[in-house]
């Protein structure tokens, strides 16, 4: 299943479009998180896409358990999730 997040309030940085992908057998938690602006925290469940738009400089931290007991996090740059947009070409 594919969701979306609504966008992030436009910024001073640049905003990409980006998807993240479930690709583990265990629920996932993941979030792009600033104080001063916006924020989002997600259940990702096995199997699922998700859809967002972040800053191009934002980090998406993902945390999920390893064998049932500790909790991994791992941060990815937003930049290397980008969605890229093929503009479709007009043929004469």
């Amino acid at each position: 299943m594919i969701s979306a997040i609504p966008s992030q309030p436009t910024s001073a940085s640049a905003q990409c479009l980006c998807s993240y992908a479930n690709t583990t057998s265990s629920l996932q938690v993941i979030r792009i998180g600033n104080p001063s602006a916006y924020s989002f925290e997600r259940i990702v469940f096995p199997g699922d896409r998700l859809l967002f738009e972040a800053a191009s400089d934002a980090q998406l931290e993902v945390l999920s358990t390893y064998l049932g007991q500790a909790i991994k996090i791992e941060k990815i740059p937003c930049h290397q999730l980008q969605v890229e947009l093929n503009q479709p070409r007009l043929s004469a």
